[in-house]
């Protein structure tokens, strides 16, 4: 697992009205950039800072530059990103990743709708 104290680009978000659901990224560790696998919750609608943002399950595979759907109000889908093909559903309610099949071939900054 990357330890990484700023992530600094290609991280994706979902959004609804009271939070924003953030996965993947890229961070800079010892002057080289690493994928990560870190979700966060980041809540809108409070001004207490220390309940701001909750670190969440951490996806199976770390992805960078990925595409994100969300599916219904509990699941999110992660797929692809640069050099994987892999996917993965969030669940919100159980706090957990589930793998899915893999696409074809590698996608990433694709257009998810």
């Amino acid at each position: 697992m990357v330890s990484c104290h700023s992530y600094k680009f290609l991280t994706k978000v979902v959004s609804s009205t009271l939070s924003v659901f953030v996965c993947g990224g890229v961070c800079e560790k010892n002057n080289t950039l690493q994928t990560v696998s870190k979700s966060f919750l980041i809540y809108l609608n409070t001004d207490d800072p220390d309940k701001q943002v909750d670190n969440i399950c951490d996806m199976n595979f770390s992805r960078d530059q990925h595409m994100i759907a969300k599916i219904d109000e509990l699941n999110v889908l992660v797929m692809g990103g640069f050099n994987t093909t892999t996917c993965e559903i969030y669940n919100f309610l159980t706090d957990s990743w589930h793998n899915k099949p893999n696409l074809n071939v590698n996608r990433y900054n694709a257009g998810v709708f």
